[in-house]
């Protein structure tokens, strides 16, 4: 228990490259990726869990994990939810080159319509959390967490997630300075979100662009300073901004993010 416990810290789950999923509905998601449930070491229950087929679904798709049974008292420790449902697990981090093979990842190789979603500095982990559901809604699957951007094992980007993180490819402390210009170089356009420039986005914006290009990496920054300075003065890069219709000061970033790439879908279908 004490050893399960330091895995709600942050030192501790990066040093035993392991974390913690609770509830029933992010197992279940994390019990349908073809990675992830590999990596299911443990099964926490409590006493009174009883769901004939969750543990039908464990049975099937991770028969190697051991499952334990805790009293009331020892799993309320263990647990972060308010309302615990009952059960949890304990999953090894995956190796990343494992995810790009088993779920077909294909990065740079392909000349195929793609958006890459890039965060810079997001620290909020709700925000982050629902990035990542959006962008596994929108069917992009390729997410970089920029240096400084919050750790994407906290237990608040995973419950954030709804389980959106086991069926994406998230990679964590990018040099996004550096990645940027590779992806550039490669035919990627690069989109900066950005409050501060008066290139107002559009719903047309995707079909002007896509004169030219069809990969792009949508870069989204920091809730209160937004994209960094050192990227946003690359001139090779185009800057953009959601206009506003009223006073208000700034649109929620992973709200932001949903609007772009739904606008993206509605010129690259694949």
């Amino acid at each position: 228990m004490k050893y399960l416990e330091k895995l709600k810290l942050k030192k501790y789950r990066e040093s035993e490259a392991k974390f913690l999923i609770e509830g029933v509905n992010i197992l279940e998601e994390c019990l349908k990726s073809p990675v992830y449930r590999k990596y299911i070491q443990t099964i926490i229950m409590r006493d009174e869990f009883v769901d004939d087929h969750m543990l039908d679904r464990i049975q099937i798709a991770a028969p190697k994990a051991e499952i334990q049974k805790l009293g009331s008292s020892a799993f309320s420790k263990l647990a972060d939810a308010v309302s615990p449902q009952g059960i949890i697990a304990v999953v090894n981090v995956p190796d990343e080159q494992l995810i790009h093979h088993e779920m077909h990842f294909t990065g740079l190789e392909p000349d195929v319509s793609k958006a890459i979603v890039a965060l810079d500095g997001i620290n909020d982990p709700g925000n982050a959390g629902a990035l990542i559901r959006a962008c596994h809604w929108f069917g992009i699957e390729d997410i970089m967490l920029g240096e400084g951007s919050v750790e994407l094992y906290n237990p608040k980007v995973i419950r954030s997630t709804q389980g959106s993180l086991f069926h994406v490819l998230a990679r964590e402390g990018v040099e996004l300075i550096s990645e940027l210009k590779k992806y550039n170089e490669a035919g990627y356009s690069i989109l900066l979100f950005d409050l501060e420039t008066a290139n107002n986005f559009s719903p047309d914006t995707f079909k002007e662009l896509s004169e030219k290009f069809n990969k792009y990496v949508l870069v989204f920054g920091n809730e209160s300073r937004g994209i960094a300075r050192e990227i946003l003065s690359n001139p090779n890069y185009n800057r953009f901004r959601l206009k506003g219709y009223s006073q208000c000061e700034s649109l929620n970033v992973a709200v932001a993010a949903g609007i772009v790439m739904n606008s993206f879908r509605n010129v690259f279908k694949n």
